[in-house]
């Protein structure tokens, strides 16, 4: 699926994932066009593609849970969820360069 080296950075929120994703963007690793700017809660910028973020909470909308439940919950993968992360995939490794994506919400999908 990847022609590209691809680093996924991801980890349980407010565990510095932040921080992380701002060196490795300082460093040179393309996490996006579109990223999720500072906030009250982050003033330095979460780095994260808007495009992951819409898809992960949309699939979690579809499984009927959200980032901030703490259960187990079975996450739905329907054809159109799969196709959907085929097509970004297949955009960023479009440009030719390794790249990077920042989402905590991420490991919801690990199993």
């Amino acid at each position: 699926m990847f022609n590209n080296k691809v680093l996924l950075c991801t980890g349980f929120h407010r565990s510095a994932t932040s921080a992380t994703a701002n060196y490795l963007d300082n460093a040179g690793l393309n996490l996006g066009d579109k990223l999720l700017g500072g906030n009250i809660s982050n003033n330095g910028g979460h780095y994260e593609d808007l495009h992951v973020v819409d898809f992960h909470d949309k699939w979690l909308a579809r499984s009927n849970t959200s980032w901030q439940f703490c259960d187990e919950v079975s996450l739905r993968v329907s054809d159109e969820s799969l196709s959907l992360l085929t097509q970004y995939v297949a955009s960023r490794d479009h440009s030719g360069e390794s790249w990077g994506v920042k989402d905590p919400r991420a490991c919801l999908f690990f199993a």
